[in-house]
C-alpha cells in the first residue's frame, strides 16, 4: 500500500477538524492527493473504526533470494545441463562447494563412466583457494541465472570450460 493510501486511512479515522487542521499544513500537492484517497474512502463506506484494522495489518516484504538459495533450488535437471560438457575436475569442484540436495540425483543422470570420473576427481589433493571456490561458484551461478532465463537454449557449457583454462593456467 502507497504512502499516500496509508495517510489517507489514518487521516480518515481522526475527526473532521483534525483532519482539516493536518490537511492545512500539507504542502497542495499532497493535500490534493489525500483529499481525492479520503473522497474515495467516503465513497466506497469506510467509516474511521476500519483504519486500524487496515493500518495494523503489516505486509511482509518477499524474502530476499540469494544465489546460494537459487543453486540450492534448482532442479537436478538443470544442473546436469550445465555439467554434462564440462570436465569431471570442475564438476567434482563445485559439488565439494557444499552438500548440494539435487547433487545424487543429479550424478545418476551421467553416464557411468563420467560419473566415476567426477568421483574420482575429488579436489581432496587441491590445497583449498577461496578465489577459485568464489570463481566456480560464480561462474555455476551465471549458468543456474541463465537457465531460468532460457532453459530450452542450454546446450553446450564451452563458456565454463574456457574460463576453467584460463584459471588454471594462473594457478600453475
Amino acid at each position: 500500500m502507497s504512502g499516500y493510501r496509508q495517510a489517507a486511512i489514518a487521516l480518515h479515522a481522526v475527526g473532521a477538524a483534525d483532519r482539516r487542521l493536518i490537511l492545512a499544513e500539507l504542502p497542495t500537492a499532497d493535500r490534493i492527493t489525500l483529499t481525492g484517497y479520503l473522497r474515495e474512502l467516503k465513497e466506497l463506506g469506510f467509516d474511521g473504526a476500519d483504519a486500524d484494522e487496515v493500518l495494523s495489518t503489516p505486509v511482509a516484504p518477499p524474502p530476499a533470494v540469494t544465489s546460494l538459495d537459487r543453486i540450492i533450488a534448482a532442479t537436478p535437471e538443470t544442473m546436469f545441463a550445465i555439467f554434462q560438457y564440462e570436465p569431471a575436475s570442475l564438476v567434482a569442484q563445485f559439488l565439494a562447494l557444499q552438500d548440494w540436495p539435487w547433487a545424487p540425483a543429479m550424478l545418476d543422470l551421467f553416464p557411468a563412466l563420467q560419473r566415476e570420473r567426477i568421483r574420482a576427481a575429488r579436489p581432496s589433493q587441491v590445497p583449498d583457494v577461496p578465489a577459485r571456490r568464489r570463481f566456480v561458484f560464480d561462474a555455476v551461478f551465471a549458468r543456474v541465472d541463465g537457465a531460468a532465463c532460457q532453459p530450452s537454449q542450454m546446450r553446450h557449457a564451452t563458456p565454463l570450460v574456457s574460463l576453467l583454462r584460463k584459471m588454471t593456467s594462473w594457478t600453475r
